[in-house]
């Protein structure tokens, strides 16, 4: 979850109940932050879908979908992508 993020306190406490999301966690998200959790759901042989929500025609979706192809190209059996290029 970005600290930017308007709706973090929105977004923080529907993600965060386990009635209705049980599977889901929320997370800080940062550069160490994504990289730690990343090793931690390696270890725990879990996988990872990354859904990219913004329109790869921004820069801020572009500079996202970068960020999370370098650490594909480190958790390559980990990460899973939204995005065609990655199926």
């Amino acid at each position: 979850m970005y600290e930017w993020n308007t709706e973090k306190e929105k977004m923080v406490n529907e993600f965060s109940s386990k009635a209705r999301w049980p599977n889901a966690e929320v997370f800080k998200f940062g550069e160490e932050e994504v990289y730690q959790q990343l090793l931690r759901d390696e270890q725990a042989g879990r996988h990872v879908v990354v859904v990219l929500t913004a329109s790869t025609n921004y820069p801020f979706a572009r500079s996202q979908l970068r960020f999370f192809s370098a650490h594909h190209s480190i958790f390559i059996y980990l990460l899973f992508f939204n995005n065609d290029k990655y199926e």
